[in-house]
């Protein structure tokens, strides 16, 4: 079911923008270890489920956003063919979640570059072996997979609470006051029906949810959605996931890819290659008369 909805309100846009400025406090504290699991402790985890569900929403988002670029990369770069780069596939990519935590202008900045040389200043760091790039599966979804309640501590799904005991697990909103909409705790609670109190953010089997962002919409656009109840939850169609294709790629067209660039490597060639084109390698007479 698609339907005509409204431009965001302000205080959809409001909740968007509070997602984005802890998503990018997020990547200042990433990779400073004496400080990134206090932080995390002694804030993130004191917010409530839903607010932590947009961090998750927001990075999955971007994932989408960075993979196009990235993986035009992994499909024409030389000596990433050699290295066997793999496509991102997945939001939780290891690739992807050490790119996004580069920070949000990083991001821009790549999402913003239209040519294969624009984008591969941005991602390349080399042409030898040890230039090879690795990624990091300690980012965002790592800490939010497994955030937990210091409130307390249950295996039952959250259905099964009592009242005061759901309200401690899925916690108070952090700005009741701007406005107080009940919407994106309302339907997150509906999804997370019958989710364990210690599993409610970042699972892999609500990704569907997360691609409209759930979790961000004030509670009249969810009525019209028909979103607040399980019968209407259950006729919504979730955007395409557009990593979909990637994953048909990589096992189906990249081996032959990855055989031929690596022999260019060996011969000294980099840069941009194409099947139907290698007219664009640069071999090392052309580096040496540059």
């Amino acid at each position: 079911m698609r339907l005509s909805l409204p431009t965001p309100s302000t205080a959809e846009l409001h909740r968007s923008e509070r997602a984005l400025y802890r998503f990018e406090i997020c990547c200042i504290f990433y990779g400073l270890p004496e400080l990134d699991d206090r932080c995390w402790d002694s804030w993130f985890n004191k917010l409530p489920k839903f607010e932590l569900e947009q961090l998750s929403c927001l990075n999955d988002l971007l994932a989408h956003l960075i993979a196009p670029a990235f993986n035009d990369l992994i499909q024409h770069d030389v000596s990433w063919g050699y290295f066997g780069v793999v496509l991102i596939t997945i939001e939780r990519d290891a690739l992807a979640q050490d790119f996004v935590s580069r920070g949000l202008e990083t991001i821009h900045a790549l999402v913003q570059a239209e040519t294969f040389d624009q984008r591969r200043r941005i991602l390349h760091k080399g042409d030898n072996p040890e230039d090879k790039p690795f990624g990091s599966i300690d980012f965002i979804c790592e800490s939010l997979q497994w955030t937990h309640s210091d409130t307390l501590m249950t295996g039952s799904p959250i259905s099964e609470l009592p009242t005061d005991e759901r309200a401690l697990v899925l916690g108070i909103p952090t700005y009741p006051d701007i406005p107080g909409d009940p919407g994106p705790l309302r339907v997150f609670e509906l999804v997370q029906h019958d989710s364990q109190a210690n599993k409610l953010v970042a699972q892999v089997e609500f990704r569907s949810y997360r691609r409209w962002g759930y979790v961000f919409w004030d509670e009249a656009r969810l009525e019209k959605l028909g979103a607040l109840t399980q019968d209407g939850l259950a006729k919504l169609t979730a955007p395409a996931n557009p990593l979909e294709a990637y994953s048909m790629l990589e096992y189906s067209q990249l081996r032959e890819s990855r055989a031929r660039r690596s022999e260019i490597w060996q011969q000294g060639g980099t840069g941009w290659w194409s099947e139907d084109d290698e007219s664009k390698v640069v071999w090392p007479e052309e580096k040496r008369g540059a």
